[in-house]
């Protein structure tokens, strides 16, 4: 089975990517209780948006499930109807008409987290998705630190302008995307592996505590006065540190990821030091983890690649939808003992930087050899028949165990098998392996 998926152009990439500075103002001009010290409310008073907010994220999980492949067509939709009611609150309007133009607004918003996921996963090339995180953490980045400071006030009226233009440059991107997707997903008949165990369970721990450090990153950032700003701040470096490595053939994402987890880390735990000073460096540490948000899609996209199942973009959405729920439990229980608040999320972040160590050779691996399988097989001309098979279940992550099961021989034999297959290419481990075979194809 073999998807064609799509290499975006940057600049369509970065004006989507703008939909993150635009999610921002609607999610801080949503309620009193987000909005930065209360000091830019709405016009009006708006009412249960939180029930808009989960209706989005239930109705977008289950339109990316059932019609996947209209994505880009409502994604059109959304932004163009959104586009109009931003443009119609420049008026002077009824205070009813307001809330509902900006309900709707609120409800668009959220679907189109399940859109972009959509995109992001099962139309975009590997390429294009991870030229989506830096350019989404450079734009986003940068956007978010000068519209969310405390230096330059900003009221309704600035933020519903740049609000605009996001919007029409979304909707302009939009429109660049072929509205038929060609993507191929599993069916019934075919008859496709699943990917190890241990790669999709530790993506999805890492995608559900990426998720709550990026909230809780907020909920930090937003109860010091330019907070918010800061965090921003170290998103937009740690986008054009990726930039500068990409540009210069030098970037790894699974290292960064690594790099990028170990600093946001350290962030939260410097937290813990109830100092000024201290806690504007850890805000800015922390926004280095808000680069791995951005990036997850990416690593997700290599299971997809692998296996590719409608089931994963709806899956990543329900991630997100559960990360916000049991965010604001924490927060709302521990709100009076906050150091044990910050204590629960400094162990989260160590506990993801291990997760993320014990998965990512075997993400790496998949990453070398997913795009040159069928040319890697034909290339092997050292091994026999069943070493092929075995090196094609090694390098793809299989543990010696799993091999043996697969091909239904002892663990002995497949540890015969594997020394066989290291000597004939002089090789100590799977990643040496993987290299080696690569770039021979």
């Amino acid at each position: 089975m073999k998807n064609n998926k799509l290499d975006v152009k940057t600049y369509v990439l970065a004006f989507i990517e703008t939909f993150s500075v635009w999610q921002m103002g609607i999610i801080y001009y949503s309620s009193k209780t987000l909005t930065i010290n209360n000091s830019n409310p709405l016009p009006v008073v708006l009412d249960n948006s939180i029930f808009l907010v989960i209706t989005g994220y239930i109705l977008g999980i289950l339109f990316i499930y059932l019609f996947p492949k209209k994505t880009v067509f409502v994604g059109r939709l959304l932004m163009f109807i959104s586009l109009i009611a931003s443009i119609i609150l420049f008026f002077n309007i009824p205070s009813l008409l307001f809330k509902i133009l900006y309900y709707v607004l609120t409800f668009n918003c959220v679907f189109f987290i399940s859109i972009n996921t959509s995109l992001l996963i099962n139309l975009y090339s590997l390429k294009s998705a991870l030229m989506d995180a830096i350019v989404g953490a450079i734009i986003t980045g940068i956007m978010i630190a000068i519209c969310q400071n405390n230096i330059i006030p900003f009221n309704f009226i600035m933020f519903n302008t740049i609000s605009s233009i996001c919007l029409l440059l979304i909707t302009f991107a939009l429109f660049k995307l072929p509205i038929k997707m060609n993507t191929i997903f599993l069916s019934k008949s075919d008859k496709l592996k699943i990917p190890p165990k241990q790669n999709i369970i530790g993506l999805i721990i890492i995608q559900i505590i990426c998720c709550l450090s990026t909230l809780f990153t907020a909920t930090l950032s937003e109860s010091i006065g330019g907070g918010i700003s800061m965090s921003y701040l170290g998103l937009f470096i740690s986008g054009l540190i990726c930039y500068i490595l990409y540009k210069n053939d030098k970037l790894n994402p699974f290292k960064v990821c690594k790099y990028y987890f170990g600093i946001c880390s350290i962030g939260f735990v410097l937290f813990l030091i109830p100092n000024n000073i201290t806690n504007y460096i850890s805000l800015f540490l922390q926004g280095f983890g808000l680069f791995n948000i951005l990036v997850a899609p990416f690593l997700i996209s290599h299971l997809f690649a692998k296996y590719p199942s409608k089931l994963i973009a709806p899956i990543t959405v329900i991630i997100c939808l559960l990360t916000v729920i049991i965010n604001s439990l924490l927060v709302e229980s521990f709100r009076l003992s906050s150091t044990f608040l910050y204590l629960i999320y400094s162990i989260l972040s160590i506990i993801n930087v291990v997760i993320y160590l014990m998965i990512e050779p075997n993400l790496e691996l998949q990453s070398l050899c997913n795009s040159n399988k069928n040319k890697l097989l034909k290339k092997i001309t050292k091994l026999s028949k069943r070493e092929i098979e075995v090196t094609e279940l090694l390098i793809n992550g299989y543990s010696n165990k799993e091999i043996a099961s697969k091909l239904n021989i002892s663990n002995y034999t497949v540890n015969d098998h594997i020394k066989n297959i290291y000597k004939k290419y002089d090789v100590h481990s799977r990643m040496e392996l993987a290299i080696i075979i690569t770039n021979k194809s």
